[in-house]
């Protein structure tokens, strides 16, 4: 809940918040690349389009779903602008001792630079592999054990290999054990070089 009413506030007033970043560390955005200000925009012009349309039809039939129905457009609008905002304000930051992974209000986490065995554009084929997985009499399919992509939208452009598992909270309170991470980072050169560099010579930009 929340989280909800953070995403709320971000929508209605995060255009003029600044979240403060450490002096010492080097910050990347993670919303350009993947399109999701276009996806947003499309999403916005989608209901604004539909709406009306709906809003007729419920007049006809019920008042108080007229007004739900409006309740729900306005607050549909307000998320998605306050999801996209997080992305914008919130950055993943890498610090001499930790990188911190913040993807708007979705997730939030620190690896230890001292555990990242290396960083890598682009995302090795097996990674994408399904592997089937016997539960009872059933199948399924899914992917190798201890990857997870964070990208926010599409695929991810890079992936951090750790030299030991970390744990996570995930969506529903599950725990997530990786030692492989994708993301989508637009300057995603300068990212790969910054957390394979020597803690030691670690640049401020």
């Amino acid at each position: 809940m929340k989280k909800e009413f953070t995403i709320l506030y971000y929508g209605l007033f995060g255009w003029r918040k600044e979240d403060a970043i450490a002096d010492n560390n080097r910050t990347f955005t993670c919303y350009k690349e993947c399109g999701l200000g276009a996806f947003v925009v499309a999403i916005v012009l989608l209901i604004l389009l539909e709406s009306p349309l709906i809003h007729l039809l419920l007049m006809h039939r019920s008042t108080w779903l007229t007004y739900l129905h409006s309740l729900l457009v306005v607050y549909g609008i307000v998320w998605l602008l306050g999801d996209y905002q997080a992305f914008k304000k919130k950055l993943i930051s890498v610090s001499p001792e930790t990188v911190q992974i913040t993807l708007g209000m979705r997730r939030s986490f620190s690896i230890q630079r001292s555990n990242i065995h290396h960083a890598q554009l682009g995302q090795p084929r097996e990674l994408n592999t399904l592997i089937t997985v016997q539960k009872g009499q059933f199948e399924t399919k899914r992917k190798l054990p201890g990857y997870n992509s964070f990208a926010a939208l599409g695929e991810p452009n890079l992936h951090i290999v750790l030299k030991n598992p970390i744990s996570i909270k995930g969506k529903f309170g599950q725990q997530l054990i990786l030692n492989r991470i994708g993301l989508s980072v637009d300057q995603a050169d300068q990212f790969v070089v910054e957390v394979n560099r020597p803690t030691q010579s670690i640049q401020v930009g």
